[in-house]
């Protein structure tokens, strides 16, 4: 399918120009949120890991593995809000 140019917003990557039809596709990556942290954007900082194991070794997918954990603790917190009736997650909801 074409793309309407004049109805796009343009995107630089560097010296291309890149239309699309939706911005929020452009925010995403063109992905949801849950594809969005799997394909790359990480909630945890490797080096972070890195600095509270101090002294110990740390395994190229502890990281990953701690990632996963995180967007699991999230999902179900965001379920327990939206079990009660509200829109904002909070420290409860762990």
């Amino acid at each position: 399918m074409p793309i309407d140019v004049a109805r796009t917003k343009p995107i630089l990557f560097s010296m291309t120009t890149i239309y699309l039809n939706d911005w929020e596709t452009a925010k995403t990556g063109g992905m949801s949120p849950e594809k969005n942290i799997r394909g790359g954007n990480m909630l945890v900082v490797k080096a972070k890991i890195k600095d509270y194991a101090t002294g110990y070794n740390v395994a190229g997918d502890f990281a990953d593995a701690l990632n996963e954990k995180a967007v699991q603790i999230i999902k179900d917190a965001v379920k327990r809000a939206d079990a009660n009736g509200r829109r904002t997650v909070m420290a409860k909801d762990l």
